[in-house]
């Protein structure tokens, strides 16, 4: 698919229908009485493009998803996030978290963070960021949530 801004685009497939069972329809017997050809239906999941703004959230929530260390190939991608969520959340706790953020945010050069807030609570903790896409500044602002009980990051709606 082409695009005339040349900015960052993305497709790829849902996964709806992932896990329903695929039936094998037998044809024709084979040769010497074997099983014969087997046939598959073809089945077309729904495309979905990520384009711009919601290309650079989603890597950004795929960067703090996973524990720095554990990409093959790059040690310093992801983050130490998840050792700061059981701690007790004092005022030093929540510096460590906002500036692991700021680290995370600061090695994608499409994006300068401009505002970032934490708010704790017994379920986990809720990450507010605002960030300008470079290189035209369009502001815009994410909310994630870092689930304590099931060890989760998932984005909010806004």
């Amino acid at each position: 698919m082409a695009n005339n801004n040349n900015s960052p685009t993305y497709i790829g497939f849902s996964t709806v229908g992932a896990n329903q069972p695929i039936y094998i329809q037998q044809s024709t017997g084979g040769v010497f009485g074997g099983p014969g050809s087997l046939t598959v239906p073809v089945r077309q999941g729904r495309k979905f493009v990520l384009t711009d703004e919601q290309l650079v959230i989603r890597d950004l929530l795929n960067a703090l998803s996973i524990q720095q260390g554990q990409k093959p190939g790059n040690p310093a991608y992801g983050t130490t996030l998840w050792t700061y969520i059981y701690e007790p959340q004092t005022q030093d706790t929540q510096t460590q978290i906002s500036n692991e953020i700021r680290r995370v945010i600061g090695q994608d050069p499409r994006v300068t963070l401009n505002n970032l807030a934490l708010y704790a609570n017994d379920n986990g903790i809720m990450i507010q960021v605002e960030i300008a896409f470079q290189p035209y500044n369009n502001v815009v602002g994410a909310n994630f949530f870092l689930n304590r009980y099931d060890g989760t990051i998932q984005q909010l709606a806004q």
